[in-house]
């Protein structure tokens, strides 16, 4: 699946299996990361008005919205502040 990736930018409006985001956010966490700390929280968004939301934040890039799944990852400094 990573090695097909492509962006896109037009979506089916169908939801993503739970079994999918799953796999996807497995391969995320097996990445390597700096002290295999995996600084990062990962958050499913899929209700409309939050994914609009974010299509605002993205600086108006609206097929943000169309996606039927949204994964954000956000940097948890916390976490590596510990060891770095």
């Amino acid at each position: 699946m990573i090695k097909r990736r492509r962006s896109f930018r037009a979506f089916a409006p169908e939801a993503v299996e739970a079994e999918k985001v799953a796999q996807v956010l497995a391969a995320a966490n097996a990445a390597p990361s700096a002290g295999n700390l995996q600084g990062y929280e990962a958050f499913r968004v899929t209700r409309e008005k939050e994914r609009a939301a974010l299509a605002r934040a993205a600086l108006d890039q609206f097929f943000v919205a169309q996606a039927p799944v949204v994964l954000v990852f956000c940097a948890n400094q916390a976490r590596s502040a510990a060891h770095y």
